[in-house]
């Protein structure tokens, strides 16, 4: 698929949840779209309905109107070749398996062999620094290495895209900015259409093709900021470009309605 072609086609998306009654609006007349191969980053105030967006990518949500084309297919499941990365690392990982089969757990819906499983296993966790950590549990990992095997087991079917709500959110700064650059490096290597969810309008733009910017609830998109900074990007360099600050003042005033 070539760079130009839309990978991810959000069409008039809407999203009403109802409790006893009442009807709380999400999200309103959302549309965008996303090419092959793209970095998106979605940003907006805290519970404006970032996460219920791109679980609806996920399709782990449906919408109440609107749709949501991956690949020109319409989404109703969560898609084929799909990672998704979520902050809660300590959740999504099982304590009783080892690193090595937490990181297998997608191949249970495949036919793959056991040995091209284990080969693609031992691919992943040496693409995230995890080599001699195979046999190891989460529980005796660090915070930041529990995510790095969530984002091994991401990866370890080769997904066309890559999901990240909030994924380091939980990590303490050092490892975050490692985690970033972790990140940016597999999925421009491999050209992954990736979308992610933060507040942290720094790792927006150090990471991200374009911010898009939602806006109070009911969520819109009320700003699209292009990133037209160099690639490969690395946090001294690139966080002191004065384009860098000038891009960041820019959606830091668009937060605050400025």
């Amino acid at each position: 698929m070539r760079r130009s072609e839309k990978y991810i086609e959000i069409l008039k998306l809407s999203k009403v949840f109802e409790n006893n009654g009442a009807e709380l609006k999400v999200l309103e007349n959302i549309s965008l779209k996303v090419t092959s191969g793209e970095f998106i980053a979605i940003c907006g105030r805290s519970g404006v309905g970032k996460s219920t967006l791109i679980r609806m990518i996920a399709g782990l949500v449906n919408p109440s109107s609107g749709a949501i084309k991956i690949n020109g297919e319409l989404v109703s499941e969560p898609p084929n070749s799909m990672g998704f990365v979520t902050q809660d690392y300590s959740r999504s990982l099982l304590p009783w398996f080892s690193v090595e089969n937490n990181v297998a757990l997608p191949f249970k819906t495949t036919n793959i062999s056991k040995s091209d499983r284990k080969a693609k296993v031992a691919e992943v966790l040496e693409s995230v620094g995890l080599a001699d950590f195979a046999k190891f549990y989460p529980w005796q990992l660090s915070g930041g290495m529990q995510q790095r095997v969530a984002i091994a087991r991401s990866l370890v079917l080769d997904p066309k895209l890559l999901l990240l709500d909030e994924p380091f959110a939980s990590v303490d700064a050092h490892t975050q900015l490692e985690l970033e650059d972790l990140i940016a490096g597999i999925v421009f290597e491999k050209k992954i259409t990736t979308v992610i969810v933060t507040h942290d309008i720094d790792e927006a733009i150090y990471l991200a093709d374009r911010v898009i910017l939602l806006s109070d609830s009911p969520a819109s998109v009320s700003k699209i900021i292009q990133v037209k900074l160099q690639r490969p990007r690395s946090q001294a360099k690139t966080r002191s470009d004065p384009k860098f600050v000038k891009l960041r003042t820019q959606l830091y005033a668009s937060l605050r309605g400025k």
